[in-house]
């Protein structure tokens, strides 16, 4: 992050694939904390259309079920 200017997309993409990593190791509770921030941050730096904020709540709501919330992941 240091070498990136703060709001670069690359930014969120690391961490989505971080997360998506932290999943595969059935480690949930860290992609979940991962995956709000990614969120968060594609909002704020991406257009409300965006195909990467779907993908971020498709990952988000993936993580939900994942944990049995699965009220949360609708």
């Amino acid at each position: 992050q240091a070498q990136l200017p703060p709001d670069d997309p690359a930014i969120a993409t690391s961490m989505a694939y971080l997360a998506s990593t932290y999943s595969a190791l059935g480690r949930h509770d860290e992609a979940l904390t991962l995956e709000t921030e990614v969120l968060a941050f594609r909002k704020r730096i991406l257009p409300p259309n965006h195909p990467g904020i779907a993908t971020s709540m498709n990952n988000l709501a993936m993580t939900y079920s994942a944990l049995g919330r699965h009220d949360e992941a609708l």
